[in-house]
């Protein structure tokens, strides 16, 4: 029971370590957490021997150590867009009410890996494992618009720009030029590019080598244009929290 008891206190110190952006004194951690500074001393000079705390001998003053920069990279390494994604895209959903999605690049196309349906009686409906190409619609040209030069060179000699519908842009320098202000303002918007009843807007997401693979994206019925800032917003909020786990980009 000691042993529990212990290990629990140093994870409670670890805790407040973590929350607080200032290195913690002795007097400080006392008075937070109530323990007193013999227990305290000793769990931190367990901890700073196994690297989970660093101490300022000038201040003396307590941090956390390296050694979690070493555990946070491992689990961002078996972390999938999936995974982290789930609770954020919820959140988007029912705060717009509309549908909330996100494609991976699959190839020269893109793969729907997660979606939530909109709330109302009227809404554009996605699903899971849709593949749709990458030069029509929201998702697809935020992933397309971060390609290097050279893999958009080979993207646009190995696929032929067709119309899925009359708003579709098959014309390459059109296109480009779409591409170089998604770039510029960090995010897409397709009206009627991929479905002819449907707005969207789409944000990238970063992966853990700092490339563009995958997009989140909210997509609604053409009428509902007059919400469309605060969709950016909501898409460009979503990927930004997304991106900052730097995990991995599989299905």
């Amino acid at each position: 029971m000691t042993e529990v008891r212990a290990v629990n206190r140093a994870f409670e110190i670890l805790e407040v370590l973590c929350s607080e952006k200032e290195p913690q004194s002795l007097a400080s951690l006392h008075k937070t957490l109530g323990l007193s500074k013999t227990t305290l001393a000793r769990i931190l000079n367990t901890l700073e021997k196994g690297g989970y705390v660093e101490r300022d001998d000038s201040l003396q003053k307590y941090a956390l150590g390296m050694k979690f920069l070493h555990y946070s990279y491992a689990v961002s390494e078996r972390l999938t867009v999936k995974q982290v994604a789930a609770p954020i895209i919820k959140r988007i959903r029912d705060n717009c009410m509309e549908t909330v999605y996100i494609y991976i690049l699959h190839g020269n196309k893109r793969i729907c890996v997660h979606c939530l349906q909109g709330k109302s009686s009227v809404r554009v409906m996605v699903y899971i494992g849709q593949v749709s190409p990458l030069y029509a619609g929201a998702s697809g040209k935020a992933i397309l618009a971060y390609f290097p030069e050279e893999e958009l060179e080979q993207y646009f000699n190995e696929v032929e720009l067709k119309p899925l519908t009359p708003s579709t842009i098959i014309n390459r320098d059109l296109l480009e030029h779409d591409l170089k202000l998604i770039r510029q303002r960090g995010y897409a918007i397709s009206i009627g590019e991929k479905d002819s009843g449907a707005i969207s807007v789409s944000a990238p997401i970063w992966d853990k080598d700092g490339k563009v693979t995958s997009a989140i994206s909210i997509a609604a019925p053409l009428d509902r244009q007059q919400e469309i800032d605060k969709f950016i917003k909501l898409v460009k909020e979503g990927a930004a929290e997304i991106s900052s786990y730097h995990m991995v980009v599989e299905f």
